[in-house]
């Protein structure tokens, strides 16, 4: 993934390091074909109640996809 960009992204689920969250549809959909991301490329997930945090994409194409939490970077 190129450095150069930062992807954030909403996620609506209680968000912890280590666990794996699956993301909607349209998420995967941006992901995949929008920002043209793969498995290991990383992205910011955040929420108001969580904070934010550097997430691993363990599993990606157009309708399933799942992150995993890697550090919180923001509370």
């Amino acid at each position: 993934m190129n450095t150069n960009r930062r992807i954030r992204l909403y996620i609506e689920k209680d968000i912890k390091v280590g666990d794996c969250c699956e993301l909607s549809q349209e998420q995967s959909h941006y992901l995949c074909n929008v920002m043209r991301c793969k498995e290991g490329d990383f992205i910011h997930c955040f929420n108001e109640r969580c904070g934010e945090f550097l997430s691993k994409i363990i599993k990606i194409d157009k309708k399933h996809s799942a992150i995993e939490p890697q550090e919180q970077i923001k509370s």
